[in-house]
């Protein structure tokens, strides 16, 4: 083999492995940000009661209503479910 074909070679090698690693990076993206949705939406899931406990003042002081409270929690929600799943 010459040193020309092993240059060669070496080169090709070289990318195929930077074009493996992107994909492989490019998967663990999607994967991460796939649970990074599913935390957020079990979060605000939970976080949604706790809301719905505190009383009118302590809303009023976050500037929300208890009707603002529950819409709001829910809403957010299912627009992250719904768009996780878009964008599947």
């Amino acid at each position: 083999m010459s040193c020309a074909n092993a240059t060669s070679a070496s080169i090709n090698h070289a990318k195929l492995i930077t074009t493996l690693l992107q994909r492989l990076e490019r998967r663990w993206q999607l994967l991460f940000g796939r649970l990074t949705a599913f935390s957020r939406y079990f979060e605000r899931r939970s976080s949604r009661p706790e809301l719905l406990d505190l009383n009118d003042h302590l809303l009023a002081d976050i500037g929300l209503s208890r009707h603002d409270a529950g819409e709001d929690a829910l809403r957010s929600s299912r627009t992250r479910l719904t768009a996780w799943h878009v964008h599947r």
